[in-house]
């Protein structure tokens, strides 16, 4: 019997992000294994339980475990010989007591994935001859699984995204306890090429063990985004967390500006999703009102509920303008309604859009630079055609999840 151990953030007990993410791959694990056993680390506040057919099994162990510990519990792993040699290596690059104990803490998730996982195999719950261990994110299971494996020979791969991968994104990355992972591991699979280029940059020694493997998304409506006769009208939409690396107050500084000069245009920009930004939105909103410009928070919705939206309400541009990213799957879920969409060239972005099938601006993106790339399509709609079919057909080349995760899967379950 050929079983997987699948290690998740949140998915399938909540969540708003990661069932867009993992649900594609869930009918193609289904054909791929026996059994699946599905561990998500955390539970989230928000979000629905996702029902999965019956081979799937829940193991609720992690998320329901406190880890979070005063700091005084941590300096206990300093005790322990391992920790020291880490330490050590890491001396250089911690700078400060908020690395130091952002350091201790990865350990001590890791010991506790450790020793449950350890149980599992004394008792005999997991066959390691026949079970694969695929953990959806670069965190602290690879390194408990990288541990296990100096007592037992383990199969083991893992995706890398964002804040998993990127050292800027989180409090303190040590490269030490990554590089010992990566000793061990069989395959990380970045999602995107600016993913792969930086793993291998940082780890060099390993680069056989690092490979591109596009997520995508699936199409869930056989039908593209409907046309519209409206041309006083432009609506803008974004599909993402209300945080503040998407920028969101600075993409309504921009929209409001695109508005005031298209006077005779009425600009809208709806928002689905939800998050700690929505108030100071709400409060921008408020207090520079711009007559020809409408703003929608719609709040969070499920991914079915996102995907009838493309299928059936016209959208002229989606938008995200985020200070970084990875490979965004709401960029790739309008693509394939044929939706183009306008990003900043950051992170995996500029490998799904650029100016045949969206509009890339850059970096730090100004009003000026938008309205001067969105004046060729308002006044060319032979033009606007064009990049609509390319947005679809970017997606049916690179980012069909259908054809994606079906090649991921032969490889993860290939038992080395």
């Amino acid at each position: 019997m050929k079983s997987l151990l699948f290690f998740t953030d949140t998915f399938p007990l909540s969540g708003l992000t990661e069932p867009s993410f993992i649900l594609p791959e869930i009918q193609v694990m289904d054909k791929s294994f026996d059994r699946i056993t599905i561990l998500p680390e955390n539970k989230a506040s928000n979000g629905e339980k996702v029902n999965l057919p019956e081979k799937f099994c829940i193991d609720q162990t992690f998320c329901n475990q406190d880890l979070s510990c005063n700091n005084l519990i941590l300096l206990r792993h300093l005790f322990k010989p391992f920790v020291l040699q880490l330490l050590f290596k890491e001396k250089k690059r911690i700078k400060n007591r908020y690395q130091f104990f952002s350091f201790l803490r990865y350990i001590n998730k890791a010991l506790f994935y450790k020793a449950y996982i350890n149980r599992l195999l004394i008792n005999g719950e997991i066959d390691s001859q026949n079970t694969v261990f695929y953990s959806f994110w670069f965190s602290e299971i690879t390194f408990a699984l990288a541990m296990l494996c100096d007592k037992y020979h383990l199969t083991f791969s893992c995706r890398a995204h964002g804040y998993d991968l990127y050292d800027e994104r989180v409090v303190f990355r040590s490269h030490a306890i990554r590089a010992y992972t990566l000793s061990k591991i069989l395959h990380v699979y970045p999602c995107s090429e600016q993913g792969w280029n930086y793993m291998k940059k940082q780890y060099p020694t390993y680069n056989e063990k690092i490979s591109v493997s596009y997520l995508g998304c699936e199409k869930i409506y056989n039908t593209f985004n409907p046309t519209s006769e409206d041309h006083k009208t432009i609506t803008f939409f974004t599909c993402a967390r209300l945080h503040s690396v998407k920028r969101l107050p600075m993409t309504y500084n921009i929209l409001a500006d695109v508005a005031k000069y298209f006077k005779d245009i009425h600009v809208c920009w709806q928002i689905i999703g939800e998050g700690d930004e929505r108030s100071k939105l709400e409060t921008l909103i408020v207090q520079n009102h711009v007559p020809n410009f409408t703003v929608s928070l719609c709040g969070a919705k499920s991914n079915e509920e996102v995907h009838k939206i493309y299928s059936k309400k016209h959208i002229d541009w989606g938008i995200l303008l985020s200070e970084s990213e990875g490979l965004s799957i709401s960029v790739c879920e309008q693509l394939a309604y044929k939706i183009p969409v306008i990003v900043t060239n950051v992170g995996g972005l500029p490998e799904v859009v650029d100016e045949s099938n969206g509009i890339l601006l850059s970096p730090e993106p100004t009003s000026n630079e938008l309205i001067s790339k969105l004046t060729k399509y308002i006044n060319n709609a032979e033009l606007y055609d064009t990049i609509c079919n390319n947005a679809y057909n970017k997606w049916s080349n690179n980012y069909n999840s259908n054809k994606n995760r079906v090649e991921f899967m032969k490889m993860l379950s290939v038992k080395r």
